[in-house]
């Protein structure tokens, strides 16, 4: 992944793909690379407590996150994935996870809009 500094000498990385459920409906999609020497149990993980990025976030107190958020329309394979009957507007998110400005995650996150609502508290 073009994102990961890979002159770092420590380039390997964990890919994973997630569903996250609400009473039965998919209502994130989310595709991560996590580098392996950042966080060497991620695979193990389950996440059916808590998603991926809670569990990052507790692994470095020096953890910082970038975010961008964007409206898109789903092709037919991410409509198949969620579930949707028909295209609808999507939230998707790109997730940075930093440490000191060297990326040890990086995500794309997908949430339907008639299934998901964003709170935030700080």
């Amino acid at each position: 992944q073009d994102y990961f500094n890979v002159d770092s000498g420590d380039s390997a990385l964990f890919y994973s793909e997630m569903i996250y459920f609400s009473n039965g409906a998919p209502i994130q999609y989310e595709k991560r690379y996590v580098l392996v020497s950042f966080a060497g149990q991620y695979l193990k993980k389950t996440f059916k407590s808590a998603c991926s990025t809670t569990y990052l976030q507790t692994l470095s107190p020096t953890l910082s996150q970038k975010h961008t958020l964007e409206a898109i329309i789903p092709d037919e394979d991410l409509c198949n994935i969620l579930r949707l009957d028909s295209p609808e507007a999507c939230f998707k998110v790109t997730e940075k996870l930093l440490i000191q400005k060297e990326v040890v995650s990086w995500a794309e996150q997908y949430y339907p809009t008639s299934r998901y609502r964003f709170h935030s508290k700080i």
